[in-house]
């Protein structure tokens, strides 16, 4: 049997379609029940601020607890950057850049020399687009 590039141009396009679908579906059952545990940890939440407790034990169910999740981000870069160095504070940096500035730095040829210290590397995948 030979294959022939519309049958698997048409076969990815399909399969593609119920990947998508499928998606869809789980994220909208995922959404649900996302907010029925939200209602859940706000009720939890009531009962421990109400007794008083930051945790709370279940005999053979388990336990459940306050948990403090902390944000930080830059409100003034000219102030944040003049701290960093100032008081050479690079801990506070992570090991990141961004990719679409460094990218046109480099420009089309990807001069790695335009931005120092980069490395840069790329890959070709399939793309497939329905007609």
């Amino acid at each position: 049997m030979t294959v022939k590039i519309d049958q698997v141009v048409a076969a990815y396009l399909a399969t593609r379609d119920k990947i998508a679908l499928q998606k869809k579906k789980d994220k909208e059952a995922i959404a649900v029940l996302d907010t029925l545990q939200g209602k859940r940890e706000k009720w939890l939440q009531q009962q421990l601020d109400v007794s008083g407790q930051t945790a709370g034990k279940v005999a053979g169910v388990g336990t459940y607890f306050k948990k403090k999740n902390e944000f930080v981000g830059v409100d003034d870069m000219d102030l944040f950057v003049k701290f960093l160095q100032e008081n050479k504070a690079w801990d506070l940096l992570n090991k990141a850049v961004n990719k679409s500035a460094a990218l046109e730095r480099m420009g089309e040829d990807r001069d790695l020399s335009k931005v120092p210290g980069l490395k840069y590397s790329s890959e070709v995948e399939i793309q497939v687009r329905r007609s």
